[in-house]
């Protein structure tokens, strides 16, 4: 009978492992999402935080509640190079413009980042230049996810482009007070 725990515990904690790539994660409806909490020394509130985001590339759309964030990531490129990825070596789908929903979470100094609804637009490809369809777009679960199952492939490419996209992801959201403009 112990053994029989002993190996239900070991795949509850595997399944619960594979489900998870740095820091994104699989959601019961088997859609792949990116959740990351940061935190700030500076004092902080969803109006500096939203001011902030107004001040960034790619971000559209940026409306504010009580204490969150909605805003759409439109034609984000992933510069995994930066991160020591290269064109061949990478995940496909990062040389491709991505696109996505997000939410910022603020509490108490903190502020938690989720991105999901990830929708990558084939523009590089020898497809997508000779195809005369408007729209090449293909999203993460395509490439990342075994089967539409709740796994993550395991592949050591999958890994890398996951962790690159995390590694930008954590920059380029990374708050930074405004400097003061007076001298």
């Amino acid at each position: 009978m112990k053994l029989f725990y002993a190996i239900i515990i070991t795949l509850t904690i595997s399944n619960t492992i594979i489900a998870q790539q740095s820091n994104f994660n699989i959601s019961e409806d088997k859609t792949v999402f990116y959740q990351k909490v940061f935190t700030t020394k500076d004092s902080i509130n969803t109006n500096i935080v939203k001011n902030w985001l107004n001040t960034k590339n790619y971000l559209n759309n940026i409306t504010l509640t009580d204490q969150s964030i909605s805003f759409d990531i439109k034609d984000m490129q992933i510069d995994y190079k930066r991160y020591g990825g290269s064109y061949m070596g990478t995940l496909i789908i990062l040389n491709y413009l991505m696109s996505a929903k997000a939410t910022i979470d603020v509490k108490d100094n903190k502020y938690r980042l989720t991105i999901k609804n990830f929708q990558f637009q084939d523009n590089v490809s020898l497809y997508a230049e000779n195809n005369n369809q408007a729209s090449n777009t293909v999203t993460i679960e395509d490439y990342t996810i075994k089967n539409r199952k709740a796994e993550f492939k395991t592949s050591n490419t999958i890994t890398k482009g996951l962790n690159y996209m995390d590694m930008y992801f954590s920059d380029f959201f990374t708050y930074q007070k405004p400097e003061n403009k007076d001298w």
